[in-house]
């Protein structure tokens, strides 16, 4: 059963893959999509991301959440590291914005308020060949995917919660799917638990 707001690990593969990162722009938007795909961070916050926000040596990135106001603290993924150093040195325009992800056309600004990087996420499905698939097509995909995923990996819902930022699990589970038709084929019957 395939789940609307879920991508399969082959999906999120080939939207990664679909990204052309000989280009600045396209270095621009494969390290917005592997910070969604990889920690499920909510556009607001992906567009607010500062320069001073990682901390390379420690390899953190430690970011205000725009929605929340709460402080979040993430692994500064090998991956995620090397998509933001080429992005920074090879990609971003010169600007003096502290923000990492910046327009690129003059003038060379940060993203507007209410940019929730639908465009960015939208060209990466099509590319992917996945731009009529039913259900979520932003960037919250990406969220509920990881959310799914976590849950799917017998993390609990608190870890999940942290991961997303959430001050409470009430919210978190709304972002776990749960495939029935998958727990049905590991479910213990009746006879079983009796044993």
């Amino acid at each position: 059963m395939n789940l609307p707001d879920v991508l399969s690990a082959a999906e999120v593969g080939r939207i990664l893959a679909g990204v052309d990162q000989s280009t600045a722009l396209g270095r621009r938007d494969y390290a917005i999509l592997l910070l969604a795909a990889r920690y499920g961070l909510r556009p607001c916050d992906i567009r607010q991301l500062a320069l001073d926000d990682i901390d390379w040596r420690a390899g953190r990135i430690d970011l205000r959440q725009l929605k929340t106001g709460r402080p979040l603290s993430l692994p500064l993924m090998p991956d995620v590291a090397i998509a933001l150093s080429e992005y920074i040195r090879n990609g971003r325009p010169v600007s003096s914005h502290r923000t990492v992800f910046l327009r690129h056309r003059a003038p060379f600004e940060p993203f507007a308020p209410e940019n929730n990087l639908i465009a960015n996420m939208r060209g990466a499905l099509q590319r992917a060949g996945l731009a009529g698939r039913t259900g979520r097509r932003g960037m919250y995909l990406f969220r509920h995917t990881l959310a799914t995923r976590l849950l799917a990996g017998g993390r609990p819902l608190k870890i999940i919660a942290d991961v997303l930022g959430h001050a409470s699990t009430d919210t978190t589970y709304g972002y776990t799917r749960v495939d029935l038709a998958g727990l049905r084929t590991v479910a213990i019957s009746e006879e079983e638990v009796s044993r």
